[in-house]
């Protein structure tokens, strides 16, 4: 895929790619408006779509240019994952393997920054892009004690895959995908799908960064909390959208994220929560 060409020639452009379908719009919408929110450079992002609407895709574009003087493009990649539909999926999809396909996809670059969509910026994504290194496949942030036990890594040597920068070059060099692809066909049932796949294949190919680019949600006595030490706040199984109705009630990093959407999206925090309730509500119907 080409470059835009209102990207002049020999300035930065950071690359970054999501992957997600209408049910994780809104996600989508505070994940990549908070990116932009606080890049320095220009950013090139990739969405990844798995079905999403052309109203949501507009809430999008609007989002990545809703502050500041720096003016970033957006490019909506229309993904087929039927040819993931054998694997194990993650919530009723198969979403989460598509950044498998992102050599293929993106054949003019060398680096791309995949991110999850389910995750708060709260720091310059150009100071994690200054990370790259041709030496490694990744880069990458070390996942908790908890993950790396369950997949009888070591801790500290077993990575979240939900931030990471990748370099296509060397996947593309040493088919990647593929083996993540035959591993998986192997295990179908992997603990954390692509990710279990990718901790294998990459094993001593990645370098780890400051644990501050994907950190999670911690307890205390009042409820979830964001840690101190945040660049990045990856949601996971805690997110504000669904999670949040369930326990605590809107505690503070619940209405931050509903603050953040109401505002990329020019609407209120009171219609997004009330709105957010009623799809929950609904999806418990369907079910």
């Amino acid at each position: 895929m080409d470059r835009q060409s209102d990207f002049a020639e020999g300035r930065k452009v950071i690359t970054v790619a999501l992957a997600a379908n209408e049910r994780y719009g809104n996600p989508l919408v505070v994940a990549a408006g908070s990116l932009a929110e606080n890049a320095s450079e220009r950013v090139r992002f990739v969405i990844l779509d798995g079905g999403m609407s052309a109203r949501t895709q507009d809430f999008v574009r609007n989002a990545v240019n809703a502050k500041g003087n720096v003016r970033h493009s957006v490019d909506f990649l229309r993904i087929n994952d039927e040819e993931f539909r054998g694997f194990r999926l993650m919530d009723g999809n198969a979403m989460t393997y598509t950044r498998l396909l992102l050599p293929a996809l993106l054949k003019d670059d060398e680096w791309v920054l995949y991110s999850d969509a389910d995750v708060m910026w709260k720091k310059d994504v150009a100071k994690l892009w200054a990370e790259r290194d041709d030496k490694y496949s990744a880069v990458v942030v070390a996942d908790g004690e908890k993950s790396a036990t369950l997949e009888e890594f070591k801790v500290g040597e077993y990575f979240c895959a939900g931030i990471m920068l990748t370099n296509l070059r060397v996947w593309r060099d040493e088919n990647v995908s593929a083996d993540c692809c035959a591993w998986l066909k192997d295990h179908p049932d992997a603990a954390f799908w692509d990710q279990s796949a990718l901790n294998r294949v990459l094993k001593g190919k990645v370098k780890y960064v400051d644990g501050g680019w994907n950190t999670f949600l911690e307890p205390s006595p009042h409820g979830y909390v964001e840690p101190e030490h945040c660049h990045v706040l990856h949601y996971a199984a805690m997110d504000p959208w669904t999670f949040g109705f369930r326990r605590n009630g809107l505690c503070a990093y619940k209405l931050d994220w509903f603050r953040k959407l109401a505002r990329y999206k020019r609407t209120t925090v009171l219609g997004e929560i009330v709105a957010a309730k009623i799809r929950n509500w609904r999806e418990r119907v369907r079910r």
